[in-house]
């Protein structure tokens, strides 16, 4: 008996049920993709607004690119919109998983307010690969903060692996070394870090809790008198949070990322941020401040000048803008021009050692030393640590006969910096002087 015509039929009447099947329960379709978030724009600045419109618009366009849901979260990361960004940021990682940005600026997101959430982002952002030294070392340095040392050395160790000069990991490798109470490893790696501009302060500051852990108290306070007369360690650079920083639109976010620029040294960045600040918003005498700071870093001191001339100009109260002023017209040797402005800004802030301090060195270049001396005993009174003030004053009692106190300031100003030659010249100088007046 021949089968064949029923094997037919039975396959024909098998993909019947199946389509009838398919017809009666289809499957279940996939969830929609969000919504780009819902801002209001009360209160929101004009060109913030404008410029999270065009982004929203474009992820309306185009709703598969990451690219364009990732742009629109790091336009709202840029001017603090941090919880609507992570609907974006984790839109753009879903659909592009291996770009490091994504869950790198997620965690960024969250730090301030949830560090489980950002250790969990960032080791997502790790895993990729990208990114540079930048996200590793900030998971160790979350991973450390929250007691797991081990994991964190190891990522800590990994980085100095590809850069020995790395002061950043060998930094966190103190630290961790610290944990497991081996000084002898703390102080070689801090050895690497104690002379970086980013790092040196945290480094010295952390070398006097070692000493002090040792039992050496000369050499804890000794530490710590460098740490306190050492500026601020100029931040880290991160090349993935500048792409945020340069999204920054309106006149908070540009000033901020700006005065940002400054304080890492890059001026000739920061110059045409705060042009674009003035022209949108030319009543910010706080951008024309820093614009003329800019140009003074890099040069150009006529054009600091100028600019600085219409900051004080437009608000006379403002001490920064003094002070400045000031300090362009004694780069230009214009001392007795430059005197009028140290005398107001520390008239509008008493307590400015930096400004009594221009102060009594245009009045000293000028002849003026009474005045000048004055001046550098209010920024001594002001800030004890000011080792150039102290240098300055001291220099000026040995010449009005006042040798024991003349000495005594030298010596406080080598203490605070060991390496000031001109000090130390002055020091020896005052001493063979003394030896050669006293009586044999």
């Amino acid at each position: 008996m021949k089968r064949r015509p029923i094997l037919a039929i039975a396959g024909v009447i098998a993909c019947g049920v199946a389509v009838l099947t398919w017809k009666v329960w289809p499957r279940e379709a996939a969830p929609p993709p969000p919504q780009p978030p819902a801002i209001d724009p009360a209160g929101v600045d004009p060109v913030v607004w404008r410029e999270i419109e065009a982004n929203r618009t474009e992820v309306e366009r185009t709703p598969k690119s990451p690219r364009g849901w990732g742009r629109l979260g790091m336009v709202l990361l840029a001017h603090q919109f941090r919880s609507e960004s992570l609907t974006c940021l984790a839109r753009a990682e879903f659909l592009e998983p291996d770009d490091v940005r994504w869950p790198y600026y997620q965690a960024l997101a969250v730090r301030r307010s949830d560090p489980e959430a950002t250790i969990a982002h960032l080791r997502r952002a790790v895993a990729t690969g990208g990114g540079g030294d930048g996200p590793r070392l900030l998971l160790a340095e979350l991973l450390l903060q929250r007691g797991q040392t081990d994991e964190a050395a190891a990522l800590f160790q990994a980085a100095q692996a590809r850069d020995s000069s790395n002061s950043r990991a060998a930094l966190g490798m103190a630290q961790a070394a610290f944990g497991r109470d081996d000084l002898s490893a703390c102080m070689q790696y801090l050895e690497k870090a104690k002379d970086d501009p980013r790092t040196r302060k945290a480094a010295h500051t952390f070398l006097a809790e070692i000493q002090q852990r040792r039992g050496d108290r000369p050499a804890a306070e000794e530490a710590w008198r460098v740490a306190q007369a050492l500026p601020d360690d100029v931040p880290w650079p991160d090349p993935l949070a500048e792409s945020i920083q340069e999204m920054m639109v309106g006149h908070l976010e540009i000033v901020t990322h700006a005065a940002s620029l400054l304080q890492q040294n890059r001026p000739d960045q920061a110059i045409p941020l705060l042009q674009r600040a003035i022209e949108d918003y030319p009543e910010s005498n706080w951008a024309r401040v820093l614009l003329g700071r800019a140009w003074l870093r890099v040069g150009n001191l006529a054009t600091a000048e100028a600019v600085l001339r219409e900051a004080v100009r437009r608000a006379p109260e403002t001490v920064e803008a003094q002070f400045y002023l000031g300090v362009v017209l004694s780069e230009q040797k214009q001392f007795a021009a430059a005197i009028p402005f140290f005398r107001q800004a520390v008239q509008l802030k008493p307590d400015y050692a930096l400004a009594w301090y221009n102060l009594g060195f245009c009045n000293k270049q000028i002849g003026k030393r009474g005045e000048a001396r004055t001046a550098f005993q209010s920024a001594v009174d002001c800030r004890s640590q000011f080792a150039e003030a102290r240098a300055n004053l001291g220099e000026l009692m040995a010449e009005d006969g006042e040798t024991d106190a003349a000495l005594d300031q030298l010596r406080q100003a080598i203490l605070l910096t060991p390496k000031d030659a001109h000090a130390q010249e002055l020091l020896e100088k005052i001493k063979k002087q003394s030896r050669h007046l006293s009586p044999r």
